[in-house]
C-alpha cells in the first residue's frame, strides 16, 4: 500500500488520520514539526504528504515549497481549516496536488490519496 506522511501540529488530528489510514492499510508516518516533516520526506520518501497550513515556526506553504524543491514529484495534499481561494491558488502554484477542508471527509481523503498515488488529476 502507499505510504502517507501526516504533517499536523494537532495531536488529535494526527491520531484520527493515522488510525483511519492504518485501518485502510496505508503505511503511515507522522510529524508535528516542520523540521521533522522535511527530514521524513527526505528519509522515507512517502508517496503522499497530508500537510496542515498552520504549523509552528514555518507556515505550511513554505514547507510545501521546500518539500517540492527537494522532491519535485512529491504528491502533497493540503488539509486545513483555513483554506480560501487565495490560499488554494498559492498552494497550487507551489505544487500542491489538492486542497481539502478540515474537518476532512475521510472517504474524500482516501479517494484523493488513491488518485494522487495513481497520478490522476487534482481535486
Amino acid at each position: 500500500m502507499p505510504s502517507v506522511l501526516i504533517v499536523d501540529d494537532d495531536s488529535n488530528v494526527v491520531s484520527a488520520l493515522e488510525a483511519f489510514l492504518a485501518h485502510e492499510r496505508f503505511t503511515v508516518r507522522t510529524a508535528t514539526h516542520s523540521a521533522s516533516a522535511l527530514g521524513q520526506v527526505l528519509d522515507a520518501k512517502p508517496d503522499v504528504v497530508l500537510l496542515d497550513l498552520r504549523m509552528p515556526a514555518v507556515h505550511g506553504l513554505e514547507i510545501l515549497q521546500l518539500m517540492r524543491t527537494a522532491i519535485p514529484d512529491l504528491q502533497v495534499i493540503i488539509v486545513s481549516a483555513f483554506l480560501n481561494e487565495e490560499i488554494r491558488q498559492r498552494a497550487f502554484e507551489r505544487g500542491a496536488y489538492a486542497c481539502l477542508d478540515k474537518p476532512v471527509n475521510l472517504v474524500d481523503l482516501k479517494t484523493c490519496i488513491t488518485q494522487a498515488c495513481s497520478g490522476m488529476g487534482t481535486s
